[in-house]
């Protein structure tokens, strides 16, 4: 099973138990007024202990409903689930069916009646699982038309009839239900899907596969705050590649690409932790956020990014300091002042790369 066939019966399962639990106390409470009706018309009947057994069963199922969600593993409350449907249906039943010769051929409509209204509710509350549906429905609806087609009479007769005609209809819609519901759950959740991919290319940079710009500004904004809430320390890093220009009108832009994809995948396999962020600025730079990061650790940073590039070895022979790839990098250090703002911080990396480069470039400067 894929991740998206789980999350459709994940869903599926979510939607049985947060639609069972307000039917169930209704039926309940249909059940209370039927037995009161029938009472009060005179019909001597002794219910008391069907009631008491059909409270015990909604109650059950009204826990199992709740429970279910909180539940890793669901498979156990469906189906002490589906046992419940199948009690609550046979009791039902078996009250038509105990009750039928006691009860006026008026009462006996009335019941029909409440069935027909569970019937219809349970196509949509239990449209994500026919074993459920069925467990409950037909325990209710063969007493009746078996008490039916055995009575004498042409009316119970008539009545058995309606009864399976019912049932072939109520099938049909229960089957239409299902299949609108999961249609329903695929294209909410392929919608959630494209939602997330777009999400994910509003906010990358498409030759590089790292942060964008505007992403990039969101997050040292948000950072910044974080830092300074806590007063944390936080590093910025402006990785500048050497003469790149000269790389790009020599070599080509293909050649210039691939140059960039290779230091931004560098760059993206040194910035491993979730909190930290690599970012395409712009042209030729990259930057890095590393947060709660000390001044050390962002100078290790630095040397691993520029050995890393080293090794790689990428041929430029126009470069003016190297016959390789070589980047320039201006990082900065600081835990955020009250009155200070981000563009503290990258004003003091860009310092640092202006510095880096008049000290010759391939080098680091941490301001």
């Amino acid at each position: 099973m894929d991740l998206f066939e789980a999350e459709i019966k994940q869903r599926l399962m979510n939607h049985l138990f947060a639609h069972t639990i307000r039917v169930i106390i209704f039926t309940l409470i249909f059940a209370l007024l039927i037995v009161s009706y029938i009472d009060y018309r005179g019909t001597q009947i002794e219910a008391t202990g069907w009631l008491i057994c059909l409270s015990i069963v909604v109650l059950c199922r009204v826990i199992i409903a709740l429970l279910a969600p909180k539940a890793r593993n669901k498979t156990p409350c469906y189906i002490l689930f589906v046992l419940s449907g199948f009690l609550l249906g046979s009791l039902l039943g078996y009250f038509y069916w105990a009750f039928y010769y006691d009860i006026s051929q008026f009462e006996r409509m009335i019941l029909l009646l409440f069935f027909a209204g569970l019937a219809a509710g349970a196509t949509i509350t239990l449209a994500a699982s026919p074993l459920s549906f069925v467990s409950l429905i037909l325990p209710v609806y063969i007493p009746a038309f078996i008490r039916n087609v055995t009575d004498s009479t042409v009316d119970a007769k008539f009545v058995a009839l309606m009864i399976v005609i019912y049932m072939i209809f109520i099938l049909i819609v229960f089957y239409a239900n299902k299949k609108m519901l999961r249609d329903n759950i695929q294209l909410l959740l392929g919608q959630n899907e494209l939602n997330q991919k777009l999400s994910i290319i509003s906010i990358t940079d498409e030759l590089t596969n790292l942060a964008n710009r505007r992403y990039f500004q969101e997050r040292l904004n948000k950072d910044w705050i974080y830092a300074k809430r806590g007063q944390l320390p936080i590093s910025l890093l402006i990785i500048d590649i050497d003469f790149f220009k000269a790389c790009n009108d020599n070599y080509g832009h293909l050649y210039g690409d691939i140059c960039l994809k290779e230091v931004a995948k560098i760059v993206s396999d040194h910035t491993k932790r979730k909190t930290d962020l690599a970012a395409r600025y712009g042209g030729d730079e990259l930057v890095v956020i590393l947060n709660h990061c000390s001044l050390d650790d962002t100078k290790r940073f630095a040397e691993k990014i520029m050995e890393s590039i080293k090794k790689l070895a990428m041929k430029h022979e126009y470069s003016l300091i190297c016959d390789y790839l070589t980047v320039t990098i201006g990082a900065a250090n600081m835990v955020p002042g009250i009155n200070e703002d981000e563009d503290v911080l990258f004003n003091k990396a860009d310092k640092a790369l202006y510095q880096a480069k008049l000290k010759g470039r391939n080098t680091y400067v941490v301001g």
